[in-house]
């Protein structure tokens, strides 16, 4: 009875010691937020009472460079940088009451955004802006551009899936050109908008003055052929952009005889690193074309060609291609169904003898046969550069 006794006041002693951590941890986590983050208003009431309490401190607050909503209404401003993607956390459906940051693209200050927006309350310290999702359309987008203009730390404004048509583009456009325009913003991101040629066309315009911009993405925006013509036409004389995404734009072959020959030397572009071509229908014309730019271009590293109805003569041309490239380090090439694969496999076999550059090579969804499949096997072994090779769905990595 004794043993049992002394048993059971063990076992007190181990929950009280417990709940005694637990407090002080929790005791812990709230003066870090205290001691990290600016006391904040809270905002009760209904979201727009949210939306405005949150926006009113935006533009008053001088020396804020994020804002942070929480999903308990705490509307907090922090002295730290914008967060990037690694460290938004989304709220999980039935886990609104747990205290999750959310980024200024959350719902609640959609308004704001849509309405208020100018130069006073575009913060001077924030150096990154993510406003994805949000459907700022035409007139957020036109706002932002008043925004942009005569900003002089904003590096990196992302916009995807925003409803942006061509009056916007070109008003991001226009910010990027005007005399007294944005010249510090180095990344914009527009996936998933609705430009089209015409929003294209503007950006295009200011590529070919704007020398600050490194990074553009403009998948998914319906630019077609004259688009990525007036796009190749800035790439001649731009000599800042390095990245530019044009993933799933019907730009088709004439499209890509273009930005080919845009990027051919000697005269061609020396800077891009990076070109994004993938689900453009470019086929066997544009990837010969492309083909053809890189016996001579010495800049670009990446190139994405995947999904492109590429067949069997703009493959090979692409492989022939490899034995004199020194540049490009990931070739994308999958799922374009490219027909006589083991007469391609074969050129590419030869390509991987002599190619010292290529790193990344991925074929997946192209038909390679078994004897194709084998036959580039043996010349992976063999390439002493090339670390990454997809056939038939499976990535080959050499041994360590």
């Amino acid at each position: 009875m004794i043993l049992k006794q002394k048993n059971m006041l063990k076992m007190l002693v181990k929950i009280a010691i417990t709940c005694l951590i637990i407090l002080f941890i929790l005791v812990i986590i709230n003066n870090f937020r205290k001691e990290h983050f600016r006391a904040g208003p809270v905002c009760t009431g209904n979201d727009k009472d949210k939306e405005k309490c949150c926006s009113d401190h935006l533009k008053t607050n001088s020396s804020m460079k994020t804002a942070l909503l929480y999903s308990d209404g705490m509307c907090v401003l922090k002295d730290g940088e914008c967060p990037d993607d690694s460290t938004q956390i989304d709220v999980a459906v039935g886990e609104e009451d747990v205290a999750t940051v959310k980024p200024l693209d959350c719902d609640q200050l959609r308004a704001f955004i849509n309405e208020t927006y100018s130069p006073s309350s575009l913060n001077d310290n924030c150096s990154k802006l993510t406003l994805d999702n949000n459907k700022i359309g035409d007139a957020g987008a036109r706002a932002l551009a008043v925004a942009l203009t005569g900003n002089t730390t904003l590096n990196s404004l992302s916009l995807n899936n925003n409803s942006i048509g061509k009056e916007g583009a070109s008003a991001l456009a226009d910010a990027l050109t005007a005399p007294t325009g944005n010249n510090t913003l180095t990344y914009l991101y527009l996936d998933n908008n609705s430009i089209g040629k015409e929003g294209a066309s503007a950006l295009a315009d200011a590529l070919k003055v704007n020398n600050a911009l490194t990074e553009l993405d403009l998948s998914n925006n319906s630019i077609g052929k004259e688009g990525a013509s007036a796009l190749a036409e800035a790439l001649k004389v731009n000599k800042a952009l390095t990245y530019l995404y044009l993933n799933n734009n019907s730009i088709d072959k004439d499209g890509a005889i273009d930005l080919a020959t845009a990027l051919t030397a000697p005269t061609g572009n020396k800077t891009l690193t990076f070109l994004d071509l993938g689900s453009n229908q470019i086929k066997n014309d544009g990837a010969s074309a492309l083909a053809d730019a890189l016996t001579g271009n010495t800049a670009l590293k990446y190139l994405d060609l995947s999904g492109n109805n590429i067949k069997n003569a703009g493959a090979s041309a692409l492989a022939e291609a490899l034995k004199v490239n020194k540049a490009l380090t990931d070739l994308y090439l999958d799922n374009n169904n490219i027909e006589y694969a083991y007469a391609y496999a074969r050129a590419l076999v030869d390509a991987l003898k002599v190619n010292k550059a290529l790193k990344l090579l991925n074929i997946n969804g192209n038909n390679i046969d078994k004897e194709g499949a084998s036959a580039l096997a043996d010349a992976f072994t063999g390439n002493t550069t090339l670390k990454f090779l997809n056939i038939n769905g499976l990535w080959l990595q050499p041994l360590k």
